[in-house]
């Protein structure tokens, strides 16, 4: 099997999980993309990404393919065709090596017989695209890839730029980095990166993206991966010393990463449905010096009763912050 098959391979897995299983990409991609080559995992994640941002689109397209609903167990087959759907929608992929590769993907997950109708139905789109999709945005909510709610109060809230507001939130995010400023200054880290990039204070966002694991100061905890507009959170709240803060839904730990950054001596209680997704929080604050290497989540310290959905907690004590430059 080629990597890049196998790619392909891992984000039916993935896709799988989020909508089967309820997961959430944050906690379905990593488990997927983990024994893949960073250019497969790359692509195998722009697959996933695309497949869910589109969903809505790429179903309406199908429908109109399809002379009859695939069954249940056949889950893996829409999935092959949505992917592929997807590439000659939206990428560059070539059309023949998508059309091939979806071919040889519904083969490998021992689905011979949809082989030949995986082949109809996107040979058929090639030559009916511009029809196909015209037809299918007629549906607001296949053409701006946003639930029909969010598109009406958009509209309510801001009827001259609503439809501006979707289309940038279709665009593909790029790759965004906070100066961990315990660690290290802004300007010291640009000029350790050496490559182009825009910055604005501690948020540097790079022009290409790249295996965030290779660039300079990773395990040295320089820096967290965390969107521009995530930023903007934790210096909103403007943590005193002393103050108490919970973080609830906290993985993968962006913001409490952020909020101990900008102050060390507060107390905060990291809290998330999933110990496997609280797990993350424990190594990226690891990572960035806010903890003990190896720290695990801690048992939920919540009484039963006040518990719920929670199962797991990390608990950050003022002194325990405090303690991240202690070489002693």
């Amino acid at each position: 099997m080629s990597e890049t098959h196998n790619a392909r391979q891992q984000a039916i897995h993935a896709l799988r999980a989020v909508i089967e299983h309820g997961e959430s990409l944050s906690t379905a991609l990593p488990h997927a993309l983990r024994d893949l080559n960073f250019r497969d995992a790359a692509f195998a994640q722009m697959l996933v990404y695309g497949v869910m941002r589109w969903r809505w689109r790429l179903e309406a397209v199908l429908q109109q393919l399809l002379q009859k609903p695939l069954k249940a167990k056949d889950e893996d087959v829409r999935l092959c065709l949505l992917i592929g759907l997807f590439q000659l929608a939206d990428t560059r992929v070539p059309d023949h090596a998508a059309v091939n590769a979806s071919v040889e993907l519904v083969k490998q997950l021992k689905r011979e017989w949809a082989a030949g109708m995986v082949n109809a139905v996107l040979r058929n789109f090639i030559r009916r695209k511009d029809e196909l999709l015209a037809e299918a945005d007629k549906d607001w909510q296949a053409k701006y890839a946003h639930p029909i709610w969010l598109i009406k109060q958009l509209r309510t809230d801001w009827p001259e730029h609503w439809q501006a507001i979707l289309d940038a939130n279709n665009q593909q995010a790029p790759l965004t980095l906070r100066v961990n400023p315990q660690k290290i200054s802004p300007a010291e880290f640009v000029t350790q990166l050496d490559r182009e990039l825009t910055q604005d204070g501690n948020a540097i966002t790079l022009q290409q993206a790249c295996d965030v694991k290779s660039l300079p100061g990773y395990d040295e905890g320089w820096f967290a991966v965390q969107d521009a507009g995530a930023q903007l959170a934790a210096p909103l709240l403007d943590v005193q010393p002393g103050q108490r803060v919970l973080d609830a839904c906290a993985a993968p730990g962006g913001k409490t990463a952020h909020l101990l950054a900008l102050q060390p001596d507060c107390d905060l209680l990291a809290l998330d449905a999933a110990e496997s997704r609280l797990a993350r929080v424990a190594d990226n604050l690891c990572r960035l010096g806010f903890l003990p290497a190896n720290t695990p989540p801690l048992p939920n310290p919540l009484p039963q009763g006040e518990r719920e959905q929670l199962r797991c907690a990390i608990i950050i004590k003022a002194g325990d912050a405090a303690q991240r430059d202690r070489r002693d």
